[in-house]
Order: structure tokens, then sequence, then C-alpha cells
């Protein structure tokens, strides 16, 4: 059986971050099917150290390429006497995309949430941030154009189903939720932990947004209720800007920059907050957190798509007051803790857990061998 091709922004091991995660996750289950041959754009980074993939993906040939459509082009012919499924992770390889079609590849595209919306959102938020509004209208156009050219769409829950749906009515789209691998997490379901913590790519927007926003106004409201008694404050992310940092340090809040894992963090913590106000998709520091058995509040935003049950799974509030309010009695409350960490753990197991990305792929690998006259792929 012939391999597929995987498209790729960047070189998903070691998964670091959500869009690594989804990746290392997907090309897991895909392997169990069939060999993967995988294209990924050139990191800096990258550059100095021997790429390491798990044993675990069958990986059959890896290929670097730069950001450009001659680049990634010359790739896809490279391939095309070898391959003829194209899978395409996320928005960012949209543009691409036209060029597979025109070789004849059949493309799925894991779009994992709709990008525009987003960038919408982010530039209607005030007068400052209208310039990303021509940004959204082009990502629109790319969604559309590449929604119909796909054989399959991929999205990460019901809600960005819907909303892909609705901008590509003609489109066969599936849902592939984002995953947790549980038994990375036993060891810090193990240990109660004492900080209270944040994770996130800290270059991108909706983390960054957040930050400010805990620190303006969420922060303060902490302090002044609990005092002395205010745990370690933990930031760990990859990329933060110098001026975040210098932001978070003069706040009193550690922060671990690119770190390899954020295990060993995640088993420190007591209280996971995700005080995220835009984006889109499903946010893999809520799933990371209950895997790790932690407590965790969000704004309705973070937990979208997760179907959480508040006061219950997670602790939700959108305004300053009753988000720093729902961390104050988290932190004072073990029992408590305890039971929403429990909580967070079992919806994890029964939705999120490794074995249903399995079950999805399973039923898309089905889809790849039959003919497209019998509803294939």
């Amino acid at each position: 059986m012939e391999p597929i091709l995987f498209l790729t922004q960047e070189f998903p091991f070691p998964a670091t971050h959500g869009s690594k995660i989804r990746d290392l996750q997907i090309l897991r289950a895909l392997g169990e099917h069939r060999k993967v041959e995988l294209i990924c754009f050139k990191n800096p980074n990258d550059a100095f150290r021997e790429p390491t993939v798990p044993t675990s993906i069958p990986l059959q040939k890896l290929t670097w390429v730069t950001p450009s459509h001659e680049s990634v082009t010359q790739a896809f012919k490279e391939a095309r006497s070898r391959c003829s499924i194209l899978w395409a992770s996320q928005c960012q390889v949209a543009p691409y995309l036209k060029a597979a079609k025109e070789l004849d590849y059949s493309i799925i595209w894991d779009a994992n949430a709709v990008q525009s919306k987003i960038t919408f959102e982010s530039a209607l938020k005030s007068i400052f941030t209208w310039y990303k509004i021509p940004r959204a209208f082009r990502q629109l156009f790319q969604e559309r154009r590449t929604g119909k050219i796909a054989k399959l769409i991929i999205v990460s829950s019901e809600l960005e189903a819907f909303r892909m749906q609705r901008l590509v009515p003609a489109a066969k789209v599936r849902v592939i939720p984002n995953c947790i691998d549980l038994e990375n997490y036993a060891d810090a379901r193990n240990h109660p932990g004492s900080t209270l913590f944040f994770s996130g790519s800290l270059d991108q927007f909706p983390n960054i947004e957040a930050l400010r926003w805990f620190l303006d106004e969420i922060l303060p409201r902490i302090k002044g209720a609990m005092g002395d008694a205010l745990p370690k404050i933990v930031v760990a992310g990859s990329n933060p800007s110098s001026e975040l940092t210098v932001s978070l340090r003069k706040a009193g809040i550690e922060i671990e920059a690119n770190p390899a894992s954020v295990l060993p963090f995640l088993q420190e913590a007591s209280v996971v907050f995700v005080p995220i106000r835009s984006g889109g998709g499903t946010r893999h520091k809520i799933l990371e957190a209950m895997a790790a058995g932690k407590a965790v509040v969000s704004t309705g935003k973070g937990a979208e798509g997760l179907e959480l049950a508040p006061c219950f799974d997670i602790w939700i509030a959108n305004s300053p007051d009753p988000f720093a309010k729902h961390i104050v009695k988290l932190l004072r409350n073990p029992k408590l803790r305890n039971e929403t960490g429990a909580n967070g753990l079992k919806h994890i197991e029964n939705r999120y857990d490794w074995e249903c990305i399995r079950h999805k792929i399973a039923e898309i690998a089905d889809l790849l061998k039959r003919p497209s006259s019998s509803g294939g792929v």
C-alpha cells in the first residue's frame, strides 16, 4: 500500500505545543495503517541538530523545504510517483495546496479551526487592530478555495465543523478531536503540586493577550485576596518576547522559555489558569492539565468546543472578578481542587484519550481504501 504524504509547517518532534501534539498523534495513528512521507518547512533551530523521529512513527522519508511555492511544489512533484494522497496539516499550509491539486493529489486538509474567524475576532477588538482585517479576508478566500479542492476537511470539534460547513457548504467535513496520551501524565497525577500555572506558545496573539489580561486585571485581585499566601506563579512556553518576559518577571512570575516538556511544570501545579479571550480550535493546554488531574480555571473562549461542565469539570469565568475568585477558591480548598481535577480527568478519559483518535483515523483509513464512487477519498 502506498505511503501518505504529510505536509506540516513545523517538524512535529518533540511535540512541545498544541499543533505539534496534534501532528504527532495523527502521524502515530496514520502509521498503524500506512507508511508516511513527511514534508516540513525549514526552521533555523532545526539546522543545528539531527532530527529525531519516534520509533512509533513509520516514517519512510523526510523532506525539508523552504516556505516558498517553488520549493514546496518541487517536493510534491518528487513524491508524486510514490504518493497520491496528501495530508496537509493546519491552515498555514493552505496556500500551497493548489499546486498539489494540479498534480492530481487527493487532498485531506486538517484545518483544525476556521482561521479567518479567529483573525476577524482579533482584528475587531479595537481600532488599533483593524490592520488585520485585510489578512482575515485573504484567509477567508484561501479557506474557501482550499475547502473546494480538498477531498476531505478535518477539524478539531463539532463547533469548528459547523463553522467550516457554513464556509464551504459542499465540503465533506470530519471531526478528529485533539487528544492526549493519558499514560504520559501518570506521574503528574500523583503529585498534588503547589503552583499556579499557564502554558502555551508565547509568540501567539491569543496567549499574549491572555497573559496581559491576567497581569492587568486578574493578578491584582488574586494578590489582594491571598496576600502572603500567594503561591508561586509559573508561565512556560515557546518564543516569549523580551517585552513579555520583562512584564512577567516584574509581576513576580517565573517564566520558563522553550521548555523541552511541560510535564515537570504540570506536576508542580495545583491550579492551571487559561484566560484566553480569542482564537479557535480546542486547547491542548486544557487537555494536558486535565490529563494531569489538575483543576482548571478558564474563560468560555478558552474551553470552547471541549463540552466541559462548568463548576464540575472546570471553572469558567469571562470577567476578572469571578476569574480571580475561582482561582482563590481552588487554591484555598484542596478538596474542591481534587474533585475538579478528578472530574476533568474522567471527561478526558471518555472523550479525548489517544484511543479516540485511533478510532477516527481508522475510519478515514477505511475511506482511503474505497473508490470515490463508493464514498471514498
